[in-house]
């Protein structure tokens, strides 16, 4: 229907409003009119309106849950969506509605779960089908990616993002490895005064009562965390919680950072960033190293949301370190890097400057599910390099784990 035709439906409920203003489902059909014209505004009076005319139906929820999440209004959007539930909690196209709000929320583990009610209610549920099996390709979980959707295409061929999901699966599929890690092993080396057997990465506070961030796979596995910052000596760390799917993990120390930087959400690509870590320890610089690049695209391999894909140079040692924008926030926690051995084997070209970070969107999930404090910045005047390198330093901390 083009906008002509939801233009002349908007005024003819209207009319039909004017002649009877009780009916809910008057405003509802007039509110997906004003949605379908961005008359957002209009549309949210409606969607309101229909609610208080009939706050037993779980439609009025689920339009209103629908508009919301067209705002980005996630929390408001979920809401709705799970009072519409408990009104009707027997209609699967609502877990699959506030699955779809949970994928754009980026909380795809939450997602999995509404649109799996629905799959349980229904087998054959096509859409839940297809809806599961692209958050299970963004959560990197291939395997089951590849079933849902191949089932999906039996029932409904032809849709051609899940035709394209699929193709994306099989040529990830055919690069084993080729997203590494960047290894938190230490290397062995005559200066270095850590246990052969421990590992090292990078983290950094995000509060000032010494929470600190960094990359699961840093800690993972760790028995005894010590941490440096600055010239101060090593202290003790806590592991709080550990999101093995985001590769993200909470610390806490009795260090107190002298600075804080606020975390930004909402990096727009080529963007410059810099990167602070402690790449190679024992064999660089042990005061941490700086380096820089741009945001070369807004998601990672097969379209993976959760991360974004920078130029500056990682090495093993950066995992779990800060990310920065040229005016001092935090836009990413860095995380993976491109094999470059491994996809020049099989490509026959040696890929440059292929790295990862995880969205600080992803992060401040965390954050607030754990109750941590935490500053929000925007874009706004640049820093000099050395500044920037400055504050970057100045929050961040070495993380030595032994075994």
């Amino acid at each position: 229907m083009d906008l002509k035709r939801f233009a002349e439906a908007a005024d003819d409920f209207t009319a039909v409003i004017r002649l009877n203003p009780k009916i809910a489902g008057y405003y509802d059909n007039r509110q997906y009119a004003y949605k379908a014209l961005r008359l957002l505004k209009e549309a949210m009076k409606d969607a309101t309106e229909a609610v208080r005319l009939a706050p037993t139906y779980s439609f009025v929820y689920r339009s209103r849950g629908l508009l919301l999440t067209d705002l980005e209004q996630y929390d408001l959007a979920e809401a709705d969506f799970t009072t519409a539930i408990s009104l009707a909690p027997k209609d699967g196209g609502l877990f699959v509605d506030r699955g779809k709000m949970f994928v754009a929320a980026k909380k795809t583990h939450e997602a999995v779960a509404d649109f799996t009610h629905a799959i349980d209610m229904d087998a054959n549920n096509a859409i839940a089908l297809r809806e599961r099996g692209l958050a299970y390709k963004m959560l990197g979980d291939y395997a089951a990616a590849t079933a849902d959707l191949s089932l999906f295409a039996r029932l409904e061929p032809g849709d051609q993002e899940v035709n394209r999901a699929q193709h994306e699966i099989q040529n990830l599929q055919k690069l084993p490895n080729a997203v590494t890690s960047p290894p938190a092993r230490l290397p062995e080396a005559k200066n270095s005064d850590a246990d052969k057997n421990g590992s090292s990465g990078t983290g950094f506070f995000v509060s000032p009562r010494g929470y600190i961030v960094t990359n699961a796979h840093v800690v993972n596995g760790c028995k005894d965390v010590q941490i440096t910052s600055g010239l101060s000596p090593k202290i003790s760390a806590r592991i709080l919680t550990q999101d093995s799917a985001n590769d993200l993990a909470l610390l806490k120390s009795d260090l107190r950072p002298n600075t804080l930087v606020p975390l930004r959400v909402g990096v727009r690509i080529g963007e410059n960033v810099a990167v602070f870590g402690f790449p190679l320890i024992g064999l660089l610089a042990t005061s941490g190293n700086f380096s820089v690049g741009i945001v070369s695209a807004l998601a990672g391999l097969g379209d993976d949301t959760r991360y974004l894909q920078i130029s500056a140079p990682v090495q093993p040692g950066n995992s779990g370190g800060p990310v920065l924008d040229q005016s001092g926030n935090i836009v990413g926690v860095v995380v993976a890097k491109l094999d470059a051995i491994n996809v020049a084997a099989i490509t026959k070209d040696v890929p440059q400057n292929v790295n990862f970070a995880i969205k600080t969107s992803v992060l401040t999930n965390l954050l607030d599910a754990n109750g941590v404090d935490y500053s929000t910045g925007s874009a706004g005047q640049f820093l000099q390099s050395a500044d920037l390198a400055e504050r970057a330093k100045s929050i961040a901390v070495l993380i030595e784990c032994g075994p």
